[in-house]
Protein backbone atom coordinates (compact mmCIF):
# COMPACT_ATOMS: atom_id res chain seq x y z
CA UNK A 1 0.00 0.00 0.00
CA UNK A 2 1.21 3.47 -0.75
CA UNK A 3 0.53 5.83 2.12
CA UNK A 4 1.44 9.43 2.69
CA UNK A 5 0.44 11.81 5.39
CA UNK A 6 -1.18 15.17 5.00
CA UNK A 7 -0.35 17.54 7.80
CA UNK A 8 -3.44 19.00 9.41
CA UNK A 9 -4.55 22.16 7.69
CA UNK A 10 -3.88 25.28 9.71
CA UNK A 11 -6.74 27.71 10.01
CA UNK A 12 -4.50 30.56 8.88
CA UNK A 13 -2.02 28.81 6.59
CA UNK A 14 -2.18 26.24 3.78
CA UNK A 15 -1.64 22.53 4.47
CA UNK A 16 1.86 21.06 4.38
CA UNK A 17 2.45 17.60 2.99
CA UNK A 18 4.73 14.97 4.42
CA UNK A 19 6.80 13.23 1.70
CA UNK A 20 5.31 10.21 -0.09
CA UNK A 21 6.47 6.88 1.28
CA UNK A 22 5.77 3.75 -0.77
CA UNK A 23 5.01 0.44 0.96
CA UNK A 24 6.47 1.69 4.25
CA UNK A 25 5.16 3.28 7.37
CA UNK A 26 4.65 6.99 7.73
CA UNK A 27 5.19 9.01 10.87
CA UNK A 28 2.52 11.61 11.53
CA UNK A 29 4.01 14.55 13.42
CA UNK A 30 1.15 17.04 13.02
CA UNK A 31 -2.43 16.74 14.17
CA UNK A 32 -5.43 18.82 15.06
CA UNK A 33 -6.77 19.01 18.61
CA UNK A 34 -10.12 19.89 20.17
CA UNK A 35 -11.01 19.76 23.86
CA UNK A 36 -14.39 18.11 23.21
CA UNK A 37 -15.31 16.71 26.62
CA UNK A 38 -18.26 14.49 25.76
CA UNK A 39 -18.39 10.78 24.99
CA UNK A 40 -19.46 11.45 21.39
CA UNK A 41 -17.55 12.41 18.27
CA UNK A 42 -16.90 16.15 18.11
CA UNK A 43 -19.53 17.90 15.98
CA UNK A 44 -18.73 19.41 12.58
CA UNK A 45 -18.61 22.89 14.14
CA UNK A 46 -15.99 21.90 16.75
CA UNK A 47 -12.94 24.16 16.66
CA UNK A 48 -9.81 22.19 15.85
CA UNK A 49 -6.36 23.74 16.26
CA UNK A 50 -3.04 22.54 14.87
CA UNK A 51 -0.62 20.85 17.20
CA UNK A 52 2.81 19.33 16.64
CA UNK A 53 3.41 15.79 17.87
CA UNK A 54 4.66 14.91 20.38
CA UNK A 55 2.20 17.05 22.31
CA UNK A 56 2.61 17.38 26.08
CA UNK A 57 -0.31 19.39 27.44
CA UNK A 58 1.49 21.33 30.21
CA UNK A 59 4.25 22.36 27.78
CA UNK A 60 2.20 23.16 24.65
CA UNK A 61 0.21 26.37 24.69
CA UNK A 62 -2.71 26.32 22.26
CA UNK A 63 -4.91 29.18 21.12
CA UNK A 64 -8.17 29.10 19.22
CA UNK A 65 -8.71 31.08 15.97
CA UNK A 66 -9.78 34.11 18.05
CA UNK A 67 -6.52 34.13 20.02
CA UNK A 68 -8.05 32.72 23.22
CA UNK A 69 -5.97 30.24 25.22
CA UNK A 70 -7.30 26.68 25.16
CA UNK A 71 -7.09 25.36 28.71
CA UNK A 72 -6.12 21.69 28.81
CA UNK A 73 -6.19 20.72 32.44
CA UNK A 74 -6.92 17.11 33.45
CA UNK A 75 -9.22 15.47 34.16
CA UNK A 76 -10.88 15.98 30.81
CA UNK A 77 -11.08 14.51 27.32
CA UNK A 78 -9.29 15.74 24.29
CA UNK A 79 -9.48 14.63 20.67
CA UNK A 80 -6.66 14.42 18.15
CA UNK A 81 -7.35 14.24 14.42
CA UNK A 82 -4.59 12.82 12.22
CA UNK A 83 -5.11 12.86 8.48
CA UNK A 84 -3.43 10.56 6.00
CA UNK A 85 -3.95 9.69 2.37
CA UNK A 86 -4.02 6.20 0.95
CA UNK A 87 -3.66 6.68 -2.84
CA UNK A 88 -4.59 3.06 -3.53
CA UNK A 89 -5.92 0.24 -1.42
CA UNK A 90 -4.46 -3.12 -2.34
CA UNK A 91 -6.15 -5.12 0.41
CA UNK A 92 -3.08 -4.87 2.62
CA UNK A 93 -3.94 -4.41 6.27
CA UNK A 94 -2.78 -1.18 7.90
CA UNK A 95 -1.65 -0.80 11.52
CA UNK A 96 -1.10 2.08 13.92
CA UNK A 97 1.72 2.35 16.46
CA UNK A 98 1.70 4.99 19.20
CA UNK A 99 4.95 4.85 21.21
CA UNK A 100 3.62 7.09 23.97
CA UNK A 101 0.10 8.05 24.89
CA UNK A 102 -0.81 9.12 28.37
CA UNK A 103 -4.01 7.57 29.55
CA UNK A 104 -6.84 5.54 28.05
CA UNK A 105 -7.80 6.04 24.41
CA UNK A 106 -10.51 5.23 21.91
CA UNK A 107 -9.64 5.33 18.21
CA UNK A 108 -11.89 6.05 15.23
CA UNK A 109 -11.19 5.92 11.52
CA UNK A 110 -13.46 7.91 9.26
CA UNK A 111 -16.04 8.21 12.04
CA UNK A 112 -16.11 4.53 13.06
CA UNK A 113 -14.77 3.38 16.44
CA UNK A 114 -12.52 0.34 16.08
CA UNK A 115 -10.05 0.28 19.00
CA UNK A 116 -10.11 1.04 22.71
CA UNK A 117 -7.34 0.83 25.26
CA UNK A 118 -8.60 1.01 28.81
CA UNK A 119 -12.00 2.38 29.78
CA UNK A 120 -12.50 5.93 28.49
CA UNK A 121 -15.61 6.39 30.63
CA UNK A 122 -13.92 5.74 33.97
CA UNK A 123 -11.47 7.77 36.00
CA UNK A 124 -9.15 4.79 36.52
CA UNK A 125 -6.31 4.89 34.01
CA UNK A 126 -5.22 1.36 33.19
CA UNK A 127 -3.11 2.19 30.13
CA UNK A 128 -1.06 5.11 31.42
CA UNK A 129 2.03 5.69 29.30
CA UNK A 130 1.69 2.32 27.53
CA UNK A 131 2.74 1.95 23.87
CA UNK A 132 -0.18 1.00 21.64
CA UNK A 133 -0.09 -1.15 18.48
CA UNK A 134 -3.26 -2.15 16.69
CA UNK A 135 -4.43 -3.12 13.22
CA UNK A 136 -7.10 -1.14 11.44
CA UNK A 137 -9.87 -3.53 10.38
CA UNK A 138 -9.86 -4.24 6.65
CA UNK A 139 -12.33 -2.08 4.79
CA UNK A 140 -12.03 0.97 7.07
CA UNK A 141 -9.10 2.55 5.21
CA UNK A 142 -10.45 4.40 2.19
CA UNK A 143 -8.70 5.34 -1.02
CA UNK A 144 -7.95 9.05 -0.62
CA UNK A 145 -8.03 11.05 2.58
CA UNK A 146 -8.67 9.30 5.89
CA UNK A 147 -9.19 10.84 9.34
CA UNK A 148 -7.86 8.97 12.37
CA UNK A 149 -9.39 10.37 15.57
CA UNK A 150 -7.91 9.55 18.95
CA UNK A 151 -10.01 10.32 22.01
CA UNK A 152 -7.71 10.77 24.96
CA UNK A 153 -9.25 10.33 28.41
CA UNK A 154 -7.02 12.05 30.90
CA UNK A 155 -6.55 11.69 34.59
CA UNK A 156 -4.57 13.94 36.89
CA UNK A 157 -1.14 13.17 35.39
CA UNK A 158 1.32 15.97 34.74
CA UNK A 159 2.52 14.77 31.35
CA UNK A 160 -0.73 14.14 29.50
CA UNK A 161 -0.26 13.96 25.76
CA UNK A 162 0.39 12.06 22.56
CA UNK A 163 3.60 11.15 20.72
CA UNK A 164 4.08 11.08 16.97
CA UNK A 165 2.05 8.25 15.43
CA UNK A 166 3.23 5.63 12.91
CA UNK A 167 0.82 4.27 10.31
CA UNK A 168 1.74 1.58 7.82
CA UNK A 169 1.40 -1.99 6.64
CA UNK A 170 0.96 -4.59 9.41
CA UNK A 171 4.14 -6.37 8.29
CA UNK A 172 6.24 -3.15 8.45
Amino acid sequence: AVLWALASPCLAAPATRVPTIAAERIIVEHAEFTPWDLHTLPPAEAQWVNVALPDVWPKTKLTDPNGNTIVRKPPMMGWYKLRFIAPSISGEQVAVFIPRVTNNIEVYLNGQSFYQSGDVTQTIETQWNTPQYFAIPKGLVQTGENALLIRLHTEKHRRVGLSAVSIGPVNE
